[in-house]
């Protein structure tokens, strides 16, 4: 074995034993939770931007959910069509079922709601609806 070989070997064992031996001055990493991007469009945007009357292409609908719906904190107003097991359901529109599926945060919340009750939630945006499908949202709180 040649000299450079052998002090190769030999810094690598340095190396590995300074690494395993060696005091843990490794930062502390503490996680945060990031606060959702607030949107201020109102749902009649996001509907017509990515719903059933969009006039864009599923392609197109698709991207601009995904980059400007998605994971956004919204709030929005809407009537009561059912509630029950921790879910809202809401009708924005004129529709003659909801529009929106809100998953709250705190299941008793919805607790008392009945339909036909008009109220204001907070939530985070999570899925596009269309003509069958309501949009969804999750972390609901119904805020009035």
């Amino acid at each position: 074995m040649n000299l450079s070989k052998f002090l190769g070997i030999a810094l690598v064992i340095l190396l590995i034993l300074w690494l395993l031996f060696s005091k843990d001055d490794s930062p502390v990493v503490h996680i945060v939770e990031i606060a959702p991007l607030i949107s201020n469009a109102d749902f009649d945007q996001v509907e017509a931007d990515t719903g059933c009357s969009s006039q864009y292409s599923e392609e197109k609908k698709r991207s601009l959910f995904s980059e400007l719906y998605v994971n956004k904190q919204f709030t929005w107003t809407g009537k009561v069509v059912r509630s029950d097991k921790g879910n809202v359901w809401l009708n924005m529109s004129d529709a003659l079922i909801g529009d929106l599926i809100v998953t709250l945060s705190d299941m008793r919340q919805g607790d008392g709601l009945e339909n036909g009750d008009i109220i204001t939630i907070q939530l985070i945006l999570d899925s596009s609806g269309g003509c069958v499908l309501p949009f969804k949202g999750e972390s609901g709180i119904i805020l009035d």
